[in-house]
């Protein structure tokens, strides 16, 4: 997961957090500050003395614990230990205790080139972190943030899939929840219409038209599916991991 260049590189400017023998596990207190522009949509990590940028600037600090991903096109998971974050949804944490740092298609892209820890840890991890301390004191993500489940996985297709890999692991994504699945299935495979005033599948209180991205994004996968003649039936392996979820 991480190399022995990148553990020098980690040494030296994150030296409260230590590497296991194996590589596989980094941990320790990761003290961090970044500012995000919302006029620009541009966030900076402020990771050189005296460095500066424009926005508003958080500091803070956090006990982590990254573990190598369950293979070479998953990312690491990242935990927050200790009682200054409750891992709730809102907050983008799963029922496992692990961070939602990007969709399943940024994942992907992340991932395609191998995993480069630097640019995790300051690509992924730092705006994760930023956004944790915006949420303390104002209850919300500090920018436009995916919608959680099947909506998400959809948002994340639109906005950046465009290959058959996007398209299966976002169909992955979405049999594991378990309570939207069967709806999912007929939007997926045709057989519920799909306009603007469709119920959103992030619930019967709103309308697709209201959630334009998520809509757009359940269009252009049922064409992946499609164009690519997959299968959107669930394997015995996905079941079971429904029903771990």
């Amino acid at each position: 997961m991480i190399t022995e260049t990148e553990v020098a590189w980690l040494q030296t400017r994150y030296p409260n957090l230590t590497v296991n023998a194996a590589r596989t596990e980094i941990s320790g207190e990761l003290v961090f500050a970044a500012a995000y522009d919302k006029a620009t949509d541009t966030f900076t990590p402020l990771t050189q003395p005296g460095q500066t940028a424009p926005g508003i600037v958080l500091r803070g600090s956090y006990e982590i614990s990254i573990k190598k991903g369950r293979n070479d096109k998953t990312l690491p998971t990242l935990q927050v230990l200790g009682n200054k974050i409750t891992p709730i949804l809102d907050r983008h944490f799963y029922d496992t205790g692990h961070a939602c740092l990007c969709g399943p298609v940024e994942e992907i892209n992340h991932m395609s080139a191998g995993i480069s820890f630097p640019r995790y840890l300051e690509v992924l991890v730092y705006p994760f972190l930023y956004a944790q301390r915006h949420y303390d004191t104002h209850e919300e993500w500090p920018w436009k943030d995916y919608p959680h489940g099947s909506a998400g996985a959809l948002e994340s297709f639109y906005r950046a899939g465009s290959t058959q890999e996007h398209a299966e692991v976002c169909i992955r994504k979405i049999q594991l929840n378990v309570p939207g699945w069967p709806r999912m299935e007929k939007l997926l495979s045709g057989q519920e219409h799909v306009n603007g005033a469709t119920n959103c599948v992030c619930g019967p209180r709103h309308k697709m038209r209201e959630h334009p991205a998520v809509w757009y994004g359940l269009l252009k996968l049922r064409q992946a599916i499609a164009g690519y003649d997959l299968s959107i039936q669930k394997t015995a392996q996905q079941q079971d991991e429904s029903v771990k979820k």
